[in-house]
């Protein structure tokens, strides 16, 4: 398992990934893999991107917090989809902090004031 550390760029996002020196499993530095977005509110920007997951397939799944939004993109940081606002309902956010993905693409979502929401890949509610 390839684990990512992410930082914050002046509202992009940093993808940073292990360097694993020769006969050891700890990672020494890391490097960039990918940097993408930009700071704001449309799609493919962010305001407080606070959690990151990466699907096996490579999609990156965003939790943008001051945005109240679910953002998923492709593994080039292309984005593919934006789902959520600000509100209580299903689907809905309030500061999203955290994202997980289970086996189907399932979206685990913990958000501040909403509890933990879950959505399938599309951003729909599982049946």
């Amino acid at each position: 398992m390839t684990t990512l550390m992410t930082r914050r760029l002046g509202g992009a996002l940093l993808a940073l990934g292990p360097i694993v020196g020769a006969g050891d499993t700890r990672a020494q530095s890391y490097e960039h893999l990918l940097i993408f977005g930009s700071r704001g509110s449309g799609d493919g920007q962010f305001l407080s991107p606070t959690g990151v997951a990466v699907a096996a397939s490579g999609d990156i799944v965003v939790a943008d917090s001051d945005n109240d939004r679910i953002q998923v993109f492709d593994g080039a940081g292309t984005h593919q989809l934006t789902f959520g606002g600000r509100d209580t309902g299903n689907g809905q956010f309030q500061g999203p902090q955290s994202v997980a993905l289970g086996p189907l693409m399932e979206i685990v979502v913990a958000d501040t004031r909403n509890n933990c929401r879950c959505s399938d890949g599309n951003g729909n509610r599982p049946r």
